[in-house]
């Protein structure tokens, strides 16, 4: 089904009809395959876009990088600060950025790669313990006594799940916590062999 649109090609001034164009596109020295909305000129074929729709490709792009790079999403960051406590500002203090950077990546600004790097080990439990040994100072005392208090729930946890937890933190991110809250279901023992 071929749908038109009462919009006039710029090429021609006929009419025109909504495609989605799909090619591969650079971005940061990586190539993603991205499937975006597009305008085509039926008489003459060619191709044109839309502002709304080249916010459309550039969503997707940024989303495809973030998702092939593990770099943490808005919602993540935001919820990893507020699960810590932590200001906007005073995650910036920790993780060494500037006072203002850290908010403009929870705004889904897309960071350089050794802030990337940066985000991630915000994000991972497992690394909690290094910023707070090598990043206490930069934050009031008050603060640091509040976070040396934040226990993540995978500490208390068995081997086979602080296992499971770092590669759920791999893969997931800042969602692991959300994972803990869920329910496990119950598994009943073996009996022995009579």
């Amino acid at each position: 089904m071929i749908l038109y649109i009462m919009l006039k090609s710029p090429f021609t001034g006929g009419p025109t009809e909504l495609v989605f164009d799909e090619a591969l596109y650079p971005f940061r020295g990586q190539e993603f395959l991205v499937k975006a909305p597009a305008y085509k000129c039926v008489d003459s074929g060619e191709l044109f876009t839309t502002d709304e729709q080249d916010q459309v490709y550039l969503d997707e792009l940024h989303r495809l990088w973030r998702e092939r790079n593990g770099v943490p999403t808005s919602e993540q960051l935001i919820a990893r600060r507020q699960q810590l406590g932590l200001s906007a500002k005073k995650a910036g203090l920790l993780l060494g950025l500037g006072v203002n950077q850290f908010s403009k990546y929870e705004k889904g600004e897309l960071p350089s790669e050794s802030n990337m790097i940066l985000l991630q080990q915000f994000c991972d439990h497992t690394m909690w313990p290094w910023f707070l040994k090598n990043r206490a100072h930069v934050l009031p005392e008050k603060i640091v006594k509040k976070l040396k208090q934040h226990r993540p729930v995978v500490a208390k946890l068995n081997w086979p799940i602080n296992h499971l937890a770092e590669q759920l933190a791999f893969y997931g991110g800042c969602a692991f916590e959300n994972y803990l809250a869920m329910t496990p279901p119950q598994v009943a023992k073996p009996e022995p062999f009579a």
